[in-house]
């Protein structure tokens, strides 16, 4: 016989209903609510990256004499000219590479993160650029970057499955992104240098770089239009500490100095900085040893090779190397075009370009 809720079969009393005690039921609401955080937390996900059309053209090292492939101690391995009608493709202001050279993954100037597939021909040399795509990148919670927050900067390692961003835009900060899908979710605050006025607004932090063993670099640009030195900051373990970087000029009458734009460090644990100068146009690449930036003091950066026209130079901004199968050292490097929108302002016309150009760094 079927029983029903409030009735009796005849052995005895109706059974009483069981009810959670109140303590019960707020483990319970408390466990449920936390579940369900996690789940929305992981099915919450950014717009995705979009793919857009990208026009790329080969460019030589020198358009002056297209057969010249060294400069210095670089090789030259091929050059791209990256261009699309999407306004809010440009002001590349950092790059990473993959180990093994597949993927590019750079920050600009608008808060946006871009990405792609890289080719090579046959003989290891850059071809192509294919599978491109923009995210904006988000701010704490999701939420969309305010127009003064824009200003990406720096790209660095932050852990294996991590990357750091430095912002140039106000305040200047780190923020921690997911590494995979590239600079997706929410950004984790990185506790940052106590920047001073000599690292703020449109002189803030450019570069920033990591070591295996957790060490980190900011170089800032720099204020004034002559300015002799910048600050550079050092993260030992949990502390920072600020470096006088002196900043030069090829002679007294130029209008601006070399500064500081990338920065990366190499498997012997140098760091090599990436400096532009402009105007007039031109792009030095330095190194700090390793014992230099274990000293104190003001630091002493060497000039390894200087960059001038008629070669193809442009803004260059970017730099990241890794090592191929053969053991040598590759360098990449690119420029900011100025030419993405900036809320509803866009920079036009567009008379720098974005470059990528591949060398390899011989000692």
């Amino acid at each position: 016989m079927e029983a029903h809720e409030g009735s009796s079969t005849g052995a005895g009393p109706a059974p009483q209903q069981l009810r959670p005690s109140p303590g019960r039921w707020r483990v319970g609401l408390a466990a449920l609510g936390a579940v369900g955080l996690a789940v929305l937390a992981s099915l919450w996900s950014q717009p995705p990256a979009e793919a857009f059309t990208l026009d790329v053209q080969s460019v030589p090292l020198n358009p002056s004499d297209p057969a010249q492939a060294e400069a210095g101690p670089l090789v030259f391995r091929g050059g791209l000219w990256l261009r699309s009608e999407d306004p809010e493709f440009g002001g590349l202001s950092a790059l990473r590479v993959s180990a093994d050279g597949a993927r590019l993954m750079a920050v600009s100037d608008c808060g946006r993160a871009f990405g792609a597939t890289l080719t090579y021909d046959a003989g290891g040399r850059l071809s192509g650029v294919k599978d491109a795509t923009l995210r904006a990148l988000a701010g704490p919670g999701g939420r969309s970057l305010e127009r003064p927050e824009l200003d990406a900067e720096g790209l660095a390692a932050d852990g294996p499955d991590r990357v750091m961003v430095a912002f140039e835009g106000r305040p200047p900060r780190i923020w921690s992104y997911r590494l995979d899908p590239p600079l997706a979710g929410f950004p984790v605050a990185r506790a940052g240098p106590p920047f001073d006025d000599d690292c703020q607004r449109n002189a803030g932090p450019e570069a920033i770089a990591a070591r295996p063993d957790g060490g980190v670099v900011v170089l800032c640009e720099g204020g004034g239009l002559r300015p002799s030195s910048t600050t550079a900051w050092l993260r030992h373990g949990a502390d920072w500490s600020s470096r006088s970087y002196p900043l030069a000029s090829d002679e007294p009458g130029l209008h601006d100095v070399y500064r500081p734009t990338g920065a990366t460090f190499l498997p012997d644990g140098d760091l090599l900085v990436l400096e532009r100068r402009y105007p007039p146009l031109a792009v030095r690449l330095m190194k700090l040893s390793a014992a230099d930036l274990a000293g104190t003091g003001p630091l002493n950066p060497r000039e390894i090779v200087r960059l001038d026209p008629p070669l193809n130079l442009d803004n260059f901004e970017g730099v990241a190397t890794r090592r191929d199968a053969s053991g040598a050292t590759l360098l990449y490097l690119i420029s900011d075009d100025n030419g993405c929108s900036k809320g509803s302002t866009v920079v036009a016309p567009r008379v720098q370009r974005t470059l990528l150009l591949l060398f390899e760094l011989r000692d």
